[in-house]
């Protein structure tokens, strides 16, 4: 699906192959999660039942083994290192192709909000750096037991796993900000023309954050106008677009600009940084444009 005047805006770069390996982990750990899943008898309908089948199903379309003895702590972290290879060439100047280590825990948490949330914290080990990504699940139960439906139900389990992987995502991001980004050059030599070229990944702070960001209980606004957040929030909000409001019977326009206008983040931007706004729209119409 086409959307007119697509502006070429591309988003951060993350790992692809630590992604896969930790998506393909999530995947495997949400559907045991949802398999063993334990219905309050307060809340149990009929409907519920066929829901344990419905993610067996998924699981062997995706070759993931639903473990009988499966626990939320048995398989909930895994790491994988990367090297610069895992990054574009003009993100990682000559001097810094340092490698890492990325770890990915699993938190479960039920009484949170039902969309998953996610944490990125960078440390050191054996003169390495560690990334320690984590990923909550919440309350993602909450719409799949409400329907009633088979293809609806399939369709919410789907969409359970694509939140969380889009929060996964968002914090891969965050690494490649604080691994890479944040230490490129702010030019470089072109070698053809004998002229220093200016570098559009210098310098843009991608890794910057409004004072107070890392404090507890900090204010909305700072979290969403860091320029830490900014790609990492505009694939979020294309993500939550996608799997949560996105009916593809009525014109995609239309439904990006009803999106823009009642999401906490581009409100922010828009009242504050309209530069920002505007350069915001036009990624996350690009980013939109290529899941829908």
């Amino acid at each position: 699906m086409q959307i007119d005047q697509v502006i070429q805006e591309k988003l951060v770069k993350i790992p692809e192959k630590i992604f896969e390996t930790f998506s393909n982990h999530l995947e495997q750990e949400i559907l045991n999660y949802l398999y063993h899943y334990k219905i309050s008898k307060w809340d149990y309908e009929p409907e519920h039942d066929r829901i344990k089948n419905i993610v067996a199903k998924i699981a062997k379309r995706k070759n993931v083994i639903i473990d009988s003895k499966w626990t939320k702590s048995k398989n909930n972290i895994i790491e994988a290192e990367f090297g610069a290879e895992e990054f574009p060439s003009r993100y990682t100047p000559k001097t810094e192709k340092e490698s890492g280590i990325a770890r990915l825990q699993i938190v479960y948490n039920p009484s949170a909000n039902k969309d998953a949330g996610g944490t990125h914290q960078r440390g050191v080990r054996k003169n390495k750096w560690l990334h320690i990504i984590k990923v909550v699940i919440g309350n993602v139960t909450e719409d799949l037991l409400i329907q009633n439906q088979p293809k609806e139900q399939f369709r919410e389990i789907f969409y359970i796993i694509e939140r969380a992987k889009s929060t996964l995502k968002h914090e891969l991001m965050h690494l490649t900000q604080e691994h890479v980004l944040d230490k490129t050059t702010s030019r470089k030599f072109n070698q053809k023309t004998g002229e220093w070229d200016e570098d559009e990944f210098a310098f843009t702070g991608q890794a910057n954050r409004l004072p107070g960001y890392d404090d507890e209980g900090a204010d909305s606004s700072i979290h969403n106008l860091s320029p830490v957040e900014f790609d990492p929030m505009i694939d979020t909000e294309a993500s939550r677009f996608r799997y949560t409001y996105y009916d593809r019977t009525k014109p995609l326009p239309q439904q990006i600009k009803d999106h823009v206008s009642h999401s906490e983040f581009f409100g922010y931007l828009r009242d504050y940084d309209t530069n920002r706004f505007n350069k915001a729209v036009k990624k996350f119409a690009q980013r939109v444009n290529e899941i829908t």
